[in-house]
């Protein structure tokens, strides 16, 4: 580890430490109007610094393998704590194992050692392909799938939420893009129209980016796509009910329709329902 990485990751812990000392001071003091107004632009001017940060680390787990560190090195890393050194820090290279590994992969290790909710570790690493680059089967560095989001991304005067938002929306309908070079020059229309919209209507471009998007959903979907998106996926308990969403083929829909013909029938099992609440008795 050169010293300037260390460096680096030094500057990222003392930047914490003062960022948390600040927000104790902060929270018991009078603050002003105008100082209260500093404050929350300040919060929001590094919170926006902090997205490109995450996008970055994920890139970074995956791109060095570091899933595959084993528990020793794990415990390392834990125990240099909030305020290493600079020796510390070059020390702590880790050693990966060529064995079986504690995390399948870096959104294991994500959610597993780092407790990020497995969707926003998905969504970390999505952004990281579409902004940074990827790799490959082999192991091998690829490109950003949306180069020209990739430049707004390290631009300080462009919001990296926004650009990280438009990316996902845009990687959504990948499958619906098709393949060759029309899905190709579709991609780049998408990614040029997005990119106009985040430079010049940065308050409004989230709508317009979900208008494009939806336009590409709403025309004739390729197999692909459509076979991607169906299946039964858990909405969580909402008013003490378990919430499930249904998503299937429309010539699929027909079979679940004539199910529910059946719950009405009361001449079938499961439309007798005084004769459910005896067995249930």
């Amino acid at each position: 580890m050169s010293t300037d990485i260390a460096q680096a990751l030094k500057d990222l812990a003392d930047a914490k430490a003062l960022a948390a000392s600040a927000t104790r001071r902060l929270a018991h003091a009078g603050l002003t109007a105008g100082q209260a107004a500093y404050l929350a632009l300040l919060t929001e001017d590094l919170a926006q610094e902090l997205t490109r940060t995450q996008v970055h680390a994920a890139a970074a787990l995956r791109s060095t393998g570091a899933h595959k560190l084993d528990q020793e090195s794990f415990q390392a890393i834990t125990d240099l704590g909030p305020d290493p050194t600079i020796e510390q820090i070059e020390e702590a290279k880790g050693r990966t194992t060529t064995g079986r590994t504690h995390f399948k992969d870096a959104k294991g290790l994500m959610t597993g050692w780092l407790d990020i909710p497995r969707s926003t570790a998905a969504a970390r690493l999505v952004q990281a392909d579409c902004l940074l680059g990827g790799v490959d089967e082999a192991g091998q560095p690829t490109e950003p799938w949306l180069p020209e989001l990739a430049v707004q991304s390290e631009d300080p005067g462009i919001d990296p939420r926004l650009v990280a938002s438009a990316a996902m929306k845009l990687h959504s309908v990948r499958k619906d893009l098709g393949e060759g070079k029309a899905a190709e020059a579709k991609k780049q229309q998408l990614q040029a129209e997005s990119a106009a919209f985040l430079r010049s209507e940065p308050k409004s471009a989230r709508k317009h980016i979900n208008d494009l998007v939806a336009q590409v959903k709403a025309g004739k979907r390729p197999l692909k796509a459509l076979l991607d998106g169906i299946g039964i996926f858990k909405r969580g308990m909402r008013k003490g009910l378990v919430e499930y969403l249904f998503r299937v083929l429309p010539s699929q829909s027909a079979y679940i329709e004539a199910y529910f013909a059946n719950l009405d029938n009361p001449s079938t099992v499961a439309g007798n329902r005084q004769g459910l609440k005896d067995v249930d008795a």
